[in-house]
């Protein structure tokens, strides 16, 4: 045994290769869909054909809307090896990120809060509350204080803007 598998636990998988990891997942597949396939009166092709599918490409008398004449049905392995080449080779994610937004995350008093809360401005400010759906409401804190009253019970994110910086603090309102 290595030291890495030492200091696993006993319940951890063992890490698959690409490869293995696929199989897995088209035995998966031919599991879930197999019992279907089977059971479907009016499929096109029979249940050797379906697995004989996953591993090539067959050729099906018929087909679709009654057009009759023979097709070929590309296998589930080649389709998805293809897919997977054609890809690798097309996109390009070592730019896809999200930028920093700036915010700053805050602490709020007291949390959960019922009817107040303190909060860290000083004179007059409009601040954003989201609620889980993500609907918005524009409350006006004064002096250092934000009046909750009206909100719904739940969990809520506070947004406000101090001194050129976005703040943000999430609270329970009771």
């Amino acid at each position: 045994m290595d030291e890495d598998s030492d200091s696993k636990s006993s319940n951890s998988r063992p890490s698959l290769s690409g490869e293995q990891s696929q199989i897995r997942v088209f035995d998966s597949l031919k599991a879930l869909i197999g019992p279907h396939v089977n059971a479907d009166v009016n499929k096109q092709y029979t249940y050797t054909q379906f697995e004989d599918n996953i591993e090539g490409d067959i050729t099906v008398t018929g087909g679709g809307g009654g057009g009759g004449g023979q097709q070929t049905l590309r296998g589930l392995k080649s389709f998805i090896a293809a897919r997977n080449a054609s890809l690798a080779n097309t996109l390009d994610c070592s730019s896809v990120g999200v930028a920093d937004l700036g915010v700053t995350d805050a602490v709020l008093s007291p949390n959960p809060c019922n009817d107040l809360l303190s909060i860290p401005v000083g004179g007059t400010v409009s601040v954003e509350v989201f609620d889980a759906m993500g609907r918005r409401n524009v409350i006006t804190a004064q002096a250092g204080r934000l009046d909750v009253s009206t909100l719904a019970p739940g969990v809520h994110l506070i947004r406000w803007t101090a001194e050129g910086h976005v703040m943000q603090a999430r609270v329970v309102k009771q």
